[in-house]
């Protein structure tokens, strides 16, 4: 685990996360303090915290919505693929071509949004 140290919100912290994902925390914590500014700064919430949580809660909607994505996204797949079995096993008939493109579409679109999700880091304020 690598400790780095960042700002959020002009607050000094120490954040944990797994050797080799520094730069994807440094971008986690920019997009963090990128939702958190305009929150504080037009006096929608009175303090770092609430503008915290705030970001927080609309952080974990949007995860939820492209969990849900992937999960369309799986589905589109298995039958897809069930399709491309069934269509193999019928003697006299040729693969569609057409659609084992869209399998390897889908496929690529899951292994791009499970690609860019990582871990959430662990926090510890600053000494």
């Amino acid at each position: 685990m690598s400790q780095v140290p960042v700002k959020i919100m002009q607050q000094d912290y120490v954040l944990s996360c797994p050797d080799g994902q520094e730069a994807a925390l440094q971008e986690a914590v920019a997009k963090a303090n990128q939702a958190m500014q305009p929150l504080c700064e037009t006096a929608k919430v009175r303090t770092r915290e609430q503008a915290a949580v705030l970001v927080a809660v609309n952080f974990a909607f949007q995860n939820l919505a492209l969990q849900k994505h992937i999960s369309q996204l799986e589905q589109q797949v298995a039958q897809l693929a069930l399709a491309a079995t069934a269509a193999e096993q019928q003697p006299n008939t040729t693969p569609d071509k057409a659609a084992a493109e869209r399998i390897q579409a889908l496929c690529e679109r899951i292994d791009t949004a499970l690609g860019k999700t990582t871990a959430p880091p662990e926090s510890q304020p600053a000494p």
